[in-house]
């Protein structure tokens, strides 16, 4: 007789799920027995729920297919929500499917913790950080739960959503269905006419602009008319910035793309906008990460529109004057090539030349700081390793990164071509996400060469799926960036707390293991280099393009900071100043300031070095 997860399958067969990510237990046994019968849909099992969630991230994110998650009820639902919390975050399609306790068992706990074993109210808990978290509560409600939930992901902002599914459920036979194929209307966008009265007025603002600017995001990604919208802007001559989640949208090499911006991002790219008559920015969020601690002063000198498909995203500009359209980035994008045929005049010779010179007066690796003479043989500077790897990728090459010194090098010199593929964890940005996302990557295209960009404290967070990496022989490449510690945590501590160093490497409370063991104990392939390492390009070469696994060890200063950044500091008396987006470490002289933004800075950048504003 067919029973509940015999029905749930189905759909997931119906909906062309060929991977679930999962661990097994004892709340999701008949959902484990009822997949591993159907032959459309493997099983891939990992060491800790939250990797599993993170593998379907990295999945999502390379194949733009649904990642989907099967856990059981208690540790192994509630050990997920880092992972689900990182998806909504990202906007990542993941479908988190958790076993529970009996359906009697769980219409209790509104008087007791628990009735049974390991149970819990786990819809109230992930509904905060889900676009929906249901309980079915009988076997008619299956389809209809199903449906509604596989189409909440895709409706409006994209991101992740729950079903707990009872054990007594899973195993029932079935009754008539109630299915429904309506979407549902809980996210569904706005239908006033935010976008259409815009197009007009936006028409206007770049016709008087002189200094317009683009600031483009991951939003961007599905939009089947971005080639068109690109050779357009082109056309026009209009500059554009990239979020760090879009690197890998564009190509690096179009001399409209003006780089990245923020707090770690590109000096030049910092003042371009501060210099900007006109903003227009699409699907991109605009976190703090990106336009500093004063959203008032991000663009000071410009006209700010922005366009996103989330209304709450959108409220948070509310009070400072920008102009909110809530949209889908394609459509607001078709709509712009139709208003650009009427800019077919405008000249913004001027501002791209200015725009170059900028780039040119401040360039890239003039605001890193090098790796001292006494070091140089011993440590590599991760930026400049990183840049070695990025020219040695084979062509089809998916880079993931986890956070730290892994994520701040690799999206401040990462140089894209239309083959590469480069994610990661932006908003969450917790350790641990670069080895499952890695898993997960290889999953959706194993055409792609995978390489894993990690580092010594954060693939502590997930060094268990090292076997899931081992069992199901997927040759990935691993490399650690390897400072002896958190780094940006010593550079946070030196900056704010005088030095006192607390749990950030082994003089401090913290140690890490030998790599070179760990990769033994895994049986993968080891190698540890450092600036003296002979062959190094011709071996690197090989590495990257054999089918083995490998680990990696690149040792990295661990005196080294994380610079472009902006750096909150204290002034004479003590006082935290938080300097404009525009005046990164290490710090140029006010002068060469003011040249760059042509006009006098604000008064924190005069604060910062002591200095009056009459100077």
């Amino acid at each position: 007789m067919k029973t509940g997860a015999d029905l749930f399958v189905e759909y997931l067969v119906k909906n062309k799920v060929e991977y679930v990510f999962a661990i097994s237990g004892a709340g999701n046994l008949k959902l484990l027995d009822s997949i591993s019968k159907n032959r459309n849909i493997k099983l891939i099992f990992h060491h800790h729920e939250q990797a599993a969630v993170m593998a379907a991230q990295g999945y999502f994110r390379i194949s733009r297919k649904p990642g989907v998650v099967l856990v059981t009820t208690g540790g192994g639902t509630s050990n997920t929500l880092t992972g689900v919390l990182s998806a909504f975050m990202d906007s990542d399609k993941v479908f988190l499917v958790s076993g529970n306790e009996t359906s009697y068992n769980i219409s209790r706990m509104n008087t007791l913790r628990a009735l049974g074993v390991q149970g819990f109210e786990s819809t109230s808990v992930l509904r905060p950080v889900t676009k929906s978290s249901i309980r079915i509560t009988s076997t008619s409600e299956i389809s209809n739960v199903f449906e509604k939930s596989w189409a909440q992901m895709s409706t409006g902002r994209y991101g992740p959503v729950h079903i707990d599914f009872p054990m007594d459920l899973q195993n029932a036979p079935l009754v008539n269905q109630n299915s429904s194929t309506n979407r549902p209307s809980t996210d569904e966008l706005r239908t006033d006419n935010s976008l259409l009265n815009s197009r007009e007025l936006i028409l206007l603002e770049f016709q008087k602009s002189h200094k317009p600017l683009l600031y483009l995001g991951n939003g961007l990604r599905d939009a089947e008319s971005l080639p068109l919208f690109i050779k357009e802007i082109q056309r026009i001559g209009i500059p554009y910035v990239v979020s760090w989640s879009a690197i890998d949208l564009f190509d690096s090499s179009d001399p409209f793309n003006s780089d990245r911006a923020g707090i770690y991002g590109n000096r030049a790219t910092n003042i371009l906008i501060q210099q900007a008559d006109l903003l227009l920015c699409i699907g991109t969020r605009l976190a703090i990460p990106q336009i500093g601690y004063d959203q008032n002063d991000f663009a000071r000198n410009a006209t700010k529109w922005i366009v996103d498909i989330d209304e709450n995203e959108l409220n948070k500009f509310s009070q400072s004057g920008w102009n909110l359209i809530q949209s889908d980035s394609e459509e607001f994008i078709k709509q712009f090539l139709e208003l650009s045929k009427n800019l077919k005049d405008q000249n913004y010779t001027e501002w791209f030349e200015r725009v170059k010179k900028i780039h040119s007066d401040f360039p890239k690796f003039s605001q890193i700081e090098e790796v001292s003479k006494l070091e140089e043989n011993t440590y590599f500077h991760s930026i400049k390793f990183l840049e070695l790897l990025n020219l040695l990728l084979p062509n089809k090459s998916t880079v993931v990164t986890d956070v730290g010194a892994a994520l701040l090098s690799t999206h401040f010199i990462f140089k894209n071509n239309k083959n590469f593929r480069l994610t990661t964890s932006q908003g969450l940005g917790e350790m641990g996400f670069g080895l499952p996302a890695s898993i997960g990557a290889y999953l959706a295209d194993s055409s792609q060469k995978i390489i894993c960009i990690e580092n010594d404290g954060s693939i502590m967070m997930n060094l268990q799926e090292l076997q899931t990496i081992k069992y199901n022989k997927i040759p990935i490449k691993i490399f650690i960036m390897n400072n002896y510690g958190y780094s940006s945590i010593r550079i946070s501590q030196s900056n704010l707390y005088e030095s006192n160093f607390v749990g950030i490497d082994k003089t401090s409370g913290l140690s890490f293991p030998n790599f070179k063991n760990i990769a033994k104990s895994f049986n993968l392939k080891y190698l540890r280099i450092t600036p003296k390492t002979l062959f190094l390009e011709k071996r690197l070469k090989k590495i990257l393009t054999d089918n083995q696994s490998w680990v990696i060890d690149v040792s990295i200063s661990p005196n080294q900071k994380f610079l472009p950044r902006l750096s909150t500091q204290k002034d004479a008396n003590g006082k935290f100043i938080s300097p404009p987006l525009e005046d990164l470490d290490p710090q140029i002289s006010i002068n060469q300031l003011e040249t760059g933004l042509g006009y006098q800075p604000k008064n924190a950048s005069y604060q910062i070095r002591n200095l009056t504003k009459e100077y």
